[in-house]
């Protein structure tokens, strides 16, 4: 049996000297080479068994905080962003209704959506209901046509984006029109009178009757003459396809929004085909009606105070909403809201 005090002399001086030259001066001195390997296997085993236990503790915590990180970028939370924009709001019988449709995710990776498109007449009865998924990355664009079949009258199209627990609503109104047969034009003379009126149905003319003859004036911008024309990029996918490209103007304003709205805006008229995009974009991020009110163009301007009394429950914008028809359903929801 080895001797306790043989184990316990190499314990003591084992880290100021080291196993090795311990081991030769033990020999030296007369303890059997057995007796002196068997001691030192006892002294250093625990020593052994605890660098053993941290190493595998620090594996283990190296592990965990991989696995950590790892679920909390999986699980970081993605927002996504719809802007809709109509082609025109006036359309005739069997014509398509068009639009497009801006999706933006604060996410590198590519996600679906769920879109569904609902049409409703003034009563609110719906006409019309369409599903569609939609993968896409970042910041994209996709043109929609949906084939109708209304009656004359006013309607207007609600379309609802679904994304995880994220649900987002938004509605633009559309006025359907009896489609008249249109005359024969020869140059600037009619083989009709200007009765019932003169409409050569082309959206990019302005249709004038002068006494019995009609006329037509060219109108730039135009949405569908396959022309991108300034003022276009947000307005028209139809004339411009090519996808949207964040600006550091852009970013700017964002940074911004929240504590200066009124630089934030003056950023925004400053980037380039994109005033509205960007003052649209900052309204929904900061549920903040002021960037609504700089927006131009009256289409967008309507969406924008629609979507924010929808999201808010701030329904005194509904005043500000110039559409008719959707100043009153802007009004509608305000009163349903109350009466809960």
């Amino acid at each position: 049996m080895v001797q306790a005090s043989l184990v316990d002399y190499i314990k003591k001086y084992k880290d100021e000297y080291g196993i090795e030259k311990l081991r030769s001066y033990l020999i030296q001195q007369g303890y059997s080479p057995v007796d002196v390997e068997q001691a030192i296997s006892i002294a250093i085993k625990k020593s052994f068994i605890n660098w053993k236990i941290l190493i595998i503790i620090i594996i283990l915590i190296t592990i965990t905080f991989t696995l950590l990180a790892y679920f909390t970028l999986e699980e970081e939370k993605i927002s996504v962003f719809l802007t809709i924009q109509p082609s025109t709001q006036l359309i005739f019988q069997e014509m398509p209704l068009q639009f497009t449709i801006f999706l933006r995710s604060t996410s590198e990776k590519l996600i679906r959506v769920d879109l569904f498109y609902n049409i409703y007449n003034i009563n609110n009865e719906l006409l019309f209901e369409k599903a569609d998924k939609i993968l896409f990355k970042k910041l994209q664009q996709f043109p929609v046509s949906i084939p109708l079949k209304l009656s004359s009258g006013k309607y207007f199209l609600k379309t609802e984006l679904k994304y995880e627990d994220q649900v987002i609503e938004k509605q633009f109104s559309f006025e359907v029109k009896e489609k008249i047969e249109a005359p024969l034009v020869i140059g600037e003379k009619a083989l009709l009178t200007c009765e019932p009126e003169c409409n050569d149905y082309n959206a990019c003319t302005k249709d004038i009757c002068r006494g019995t003859m009609c006329a037509y004036e060219t109108i730039t911008p135009c949405c569908g003459n396959n022309v991108c024309e300034k003022n276009e990029l947000l307005s028209c996918s139809q004339d411009c396809l090519q996808p949207i490209v964040q600006t550091g103007l852009f970013e700017k304003a964002e940074e911004l929004s929240a504590s200066s709205p009124e630089n934030a805006v003056q950023i925004c008229l400053s980037v380039p085909n994109r005033e509205s995009e960007c003052l649209y974009y900052l309204a929904e991020k900061n549920k903040n009606s002021v960037f609504c009110a700089a927006i131009k163009e009256r289409i967008v301007k309507d969406s924008c105070y629609t979507d924010h009394a929808t999201r808010t429950k701030e329904y005194s914008v509904c005043n500000k909403i110039s559409d008719e028809f959707l100043q009153r359903s802007c009004l509608m929801q305000k009163n349903l809201y109350e009466s809960i």
